[in-house]
This record gives structure tokens, sequence and C-alpha cells, in this order.
């Protein structure tokens, strides 16, 4: 655990994502103990 607010890191990861020259939109977040198959995400 840690002390940030729990939605920061999925926030940072897509402005990241944004900044990296990549859509907002395709950066996948799971949430916790979620799991796709690859075929479906692609």
């Amino acid at each position: 655990m840690s002390l940030e607010p729990i939605m920061e890191p999925p926030i940072r990861f897509k402005d990241s994502a944004e900044k990296y020259g990549f859509n907002k939109e395709d950066a996948i977040i799971f949430k916790i103990g979620e799991v796709s198959p690859l075929d479906k995400l692609l």
C-alpha cells in the first residue's frame, strides 16, 4: 500500500502514455485481479 490517492497511478499512466505518443484511450488499465486474453486486447 502507498499513501498516494487511489486513482493517481492510472491517471499518471494515461498521461505518460500520451506524453510518449500513444492515445490515452489506448492505454489499458486493469482492475485489481482482472485478466483478459491477449487476443481480446489487440
